[in-house]
């Protein structure tokens, strides 16, 4: 036996590990459906709304200027 280890060792060794893993895996699971929730709209969903919004203010001039976004 190398460094007099007994063998409950490498198996409480491989559970804590595996539990860390799945709390690994868990954090990044939870992390990105949190930002995939609080991105921006996308590009297509970004140009219907702007369009709409065009064509129920017609009337006004944007000068130029792009309307402002809205999250």
């Amino acid at each position: 036996m190398l460094a007099g280890n007994t063998r409950t060792g490498p198996i409480a060794y491989g559970i804590i590990a595996a539990v860390v893993w799945l709390t690994y895996v868990a954090a990044i699971i939870i992390g990105e459906r949190r930002k995939a929730k609080d991105m921006p709209p996308k590009y297509e969903d970004a140009v219907r709304l702007s369009n709409h919004r065009r064509s129920q203010s017609s009337d006004e001039d944007l000068g130029g200027y792009y309307p402002p976004r809205y999250h």
